[in-house]
């Protein structure tokens, strides 16, 4: 069964919705819930107005990433799902996209600057690497 917070990062990326009776949910998903519904608001602007980019194919594989950036390249929200579990799982690493070379960002997981992004190459106005 997929993770609760899993569905979450899902469904951000979307309309945000739940599938399922949210009346039958135990009470520390209804927090996790109140987490999402607030994750939501914060990104609502950057996910409905910003640049989407599918990071990785369609293609079977252990994990899917996708990236919304800001049209002024202010911020970004990068998420990464892995969609096989396994035993001493190795590092996901994936290219990022649309970000401004001249600037820091921020990750609000661990909160350091990364000092060096690898680009994917793809140019936000002509449309590649986002659909």
């Amino acid at each position: 069964m997929t993770p609760f917070r899993t569905r979450g990062d899902v469904a951000l990326a979307g309309s945000f919705g739940y599938e399922m009776d949210l009346n039958k949910i135990s009470e520390e998903e209804k927090e996790m819930v109140k987490e999402q519904v607030a994750a939501m608001h914060e990104y609502y602007e950057l996910t409905h107005e910003g640049l989407y980019y599918r990071l990785t194919g369609l293609k079977k594989q252990d994990f899917m990433a996708w990236e919304f950036v800001a049209k002024d390249q202010s911020r970004a929200l990068l998420t990464i799902v892995k969609t096989d579990a396994e035993g001493n799982m190795l590092p996901v690493h994936t290219k990022v996209c649309g970000l401004a070379e001249d600037k820091l960002y921020r990750c609000s997981l661990d909160g350091p600057p990364w000092p060096y992004l690898e680009p994917c190459g793809a140019d936000p106005a002509s449309g590649a690497g986002r659909v």
